[in-house]
């Protein structure tokens, strides 16, 4: 689990220094654009993932970081994204009991991109995709489970030239199987970071 998040903290810290390197000489290409945006945030599940002898069991809330890369393409009227995002150490809780402060989550997905008129420098867009949802919730738990997710949020974009701000909330929704039992789970990620126009 530690070689997890150790490698996808070096993969976002590669995007992020990968984007400001290309940023300044970032050439246009007529009909194509690709932006990356390395994130940071909080993320929050609104419900419990199962009951166990009556007692709900549940992921604490916690810092969360992510990464996204985005490519629009002249005629298409959405941009299509590949995004990462990935809790790093929190709690899992039976009736409000800590067990373990090392449980992470990790959600890879693709997603469509519906931007809305950008009115000065500010963009609004929705999402909404798919992909796979990969919990570690520790020794001594349910251990690793992976279970498909639908992937739908809101955001701004704040266009500055090559470099902007986003801001952004997402929820991943997927069921959680646990003791012969699917729960719907909500995992609510807000997040802000820096786009860059790689192109």
């Amino acid at each position: 689990m530690n070689a997890r998040m150790k490698s996808l903290r070096s993969l976002l810290a590669l995007a992020l220094l990968t984007g400001f390197a290309a940023a300044p000489t970032a050439a246009q290409v007529p009909g194509i654009s690709f932006n990356l945006a390395p994130r940071v945030g909080y993320f929050t599940p609104l419900g419990p993932m199962f009951e166990d002898a009556g007692d709900e069991v549940k992921l604490g809330s916690g810092l969360a970081v992510g990464v996204s890369a985005e490519l629009g393409l002249l005629g298409i009227p959405f941009g299509l994204r590949a995004n990462v995002d990935h809790v790093l150490n929190t709690s899992v809780e039976v009736a409000g009991t800590e067990l373990t402060d090392e449980a992470t989550m990790t959600v890879i997905t693709g997603d469509l991109v519906f931007g809305g008129p950008r009115i000065l420098p500010v963009r609004p867009y929705l999402l909404v995709g798919g992909g796979v949802k990969q919990y570690d919730l520790g020794a001594g738990e349910v251990g690793e489970e992976s279970d498909l997710a639908l992937h739908v949020g809101a955001g701004v974009d704040l266009k500055f030239g090559p470099l902007g701000l986003v801001a952004e909330v997402s929820d991943y929704v997927s069921w959680f199987e646990a003791f012969d039992e699917r729960k719907m789970q909500n995992d609510i990620f807000a997040s802000i970071g820096i786009r860059v126009g790689m192109f």
